[in-house]
């Protein structure tokens, strides 16, 4: 799945997200988002979106479903602020933090 492909299968939620009330409500909602900033997709189709606002990344399959998500808590607990990601071909996940100005390496598509 073409990364196009993945944001508008995703765009029904992405503009609900901005219809809801601010944080902290959103932190809390799953599929929600506070200032989304890029997405992957995984070789098995699940779609990544850096929902850099509420300190997560939130993973969806193929259709749109929420499936998961990686917080502060599972990366470093002084912050994490997700900007970019990708998915490289073993499925290693890559994410920019700029919180702790580092980039994040994981070996699983987080789901």
């Amino acid at each position: 799945m073409s990364r196009l492909t993945a944001a508008l299968l995703l765009l029904p939620t992405l503009a609900a997200a901005q219809a809801v009330a601010p944080r902290p409500v959103d932190a809390v909602r799953t599929g929600a988002f506070q200032d989304p900033r890029d997405l992957a997709v995984g070789s098995d189709g699940r779609v990544l979106v850096t929902d850099t606002g509420n300190g997560r990344v939130q993973v969806f399959a193929r259709g749109g479903q929420y499936l998961t998500q990686l917080t502060a808590r599972d990366v470093a607990p002084a912050g994490f602020a997700p900007l970019g990601i990708t998915v490289d071909a073993a499925d290693r996940v890559y994410i920019t933090d700029s919180d702790n100005n580092r980039l994040e390496v994981f070996t699983t598509t987080l789901a």
